[in-house]
């Protein structure tokens, strides 16, 4: 009895298989046409499917290949051309001005604009600083609103604590350093880090000329190595300018013009030099000789402007 029980299994279960591979070949032809690359997957997918569920597989692998040979799935877009944007008009997002056509400054400033206005346009002004913005920022540091104030100073605080910890690292590089030409890179990028507290007005006064010493004291060491660097000397050339050092400034303004650096972005600072020296008649001679490279300088053109209609007349 045992024996003839193991046989009848055997023949089942070697029926079962055979069904169920051929039920499964059934299942790979009805679903053929939308999955043309996968037939060993979905073939292999109905064969466990059917040695696992005997009889109520194969009723079900008809039911499923059915499904999956009619269903319609939701249209994809791929390598498209032209959109028709008339189908989106339900779910285009609405966009819309935020600030209108008022300046920044003028929204800032204004008392009776709202916080939560003057926070957004101030998140906006962090995006991307610059010195202009930078300025904006600080006026807010005395707004009657705390959360303004607050933010303000935490953002003039973040890019001073950033730019001094650069300056921080870099110093001690150069410290570390023994290298001639390692310590002439770290003294550059010192340069450009101490004059951006300069530039945007980052350092207390208390501090100012400590910085404007360090830029001076960098900037030296650099142009000891390669004295007709354009933007070392442009900077080394207003650092000195603040510090009263006329001559020694538009020596380094000369230097650059005969290496053929633009005219017309030195012509303001050697005005500047003329001006601060009290040689006021040297000082309109230059301007007016110079006219065309201060042309869109916004300070001097005006005065240009001025003294050429009045010698005209």
């Amino acid at each position: 009895m045992i024996e003839i029980e193991i046989f009848s299994l055997s023949s089942f279960y070697l029926f079962h298989i055979f069904v169920s591979s051929v039920i499964s070949f059934f299942g790979v032809y009805l679903v053929k046409k939308r999955f043309e690359t996968s037939k060993k997957k979905i073939w292999f997918f109905f064969f466990v499917f059917n040695i696992s569920l005997p009889l109520v597989g194969y009723i079900l692998t008809f039911l499923i290949g059915y499904y999956l040979a009619h269903v319609r799935y939701e249209t994809v877009l791929n390598k498209i051309s032209y959109i028709d944007m008339s189908e989106f008009e339900k779910e285009f997002p609405k966009v819309e001005r935020i600030f209108g056509e008022g300046s920044m400054e003028r929204i800032l400033k204004d008392d009776l604009s709202l916080g939560s206005y003057k926070m957004k346009a101030l998140v906006s002004l962090s995006e991307s600083m610059d010195k202009e913005k930078v300025r904006l920022i600080k006026s807010c540091l005395s707004d009657k609103n705390d959360e303004i104030r607050l933010y303000s100073f935490a953002l003039i605080d973040t890019m001073e604590r950033t730019i001094n910890g650069k300056i921080y690292e870099k110093a001690q590089a150069f410290t570390e350093v023994a290298e001639e030409t390692q310590k002439i890179e770290i003294a550059e990028s010192l340069v450009y880090l101490y004059w951006d507290l300069v530039y945007y007005e980052l350092s207390d006064e208390n501090l100012q000329a400590f910085v404007l010493a360090e830029v001076e004291r960098y900037a030296t060491m650099v142009l000891s190595h390669y004295p007709h660097h354009v933007k070392i000397n442009l900077i080394q050339g207003q650092t000195l300018m603040m510090a009263k050092k006329y001559l020694e400034a538009e020596m380094c303004f000369a230097t650059i013009l005969s290496d053929g650096y633009a005219r017309s972005h030195v012509a303001p600072f050697l005005a500047r030099i003329r001006f601060e020296n009290h040689d006021f008649l040297e000082t309109r001679d230059f301007i007016l000789n110079e006219g065309k490279m201060l042309y869109y300088d916004a300070t001097y053109h005006p005065l240009y402007m001025q003294w050429s209609h009045n010698v005209q007349r």
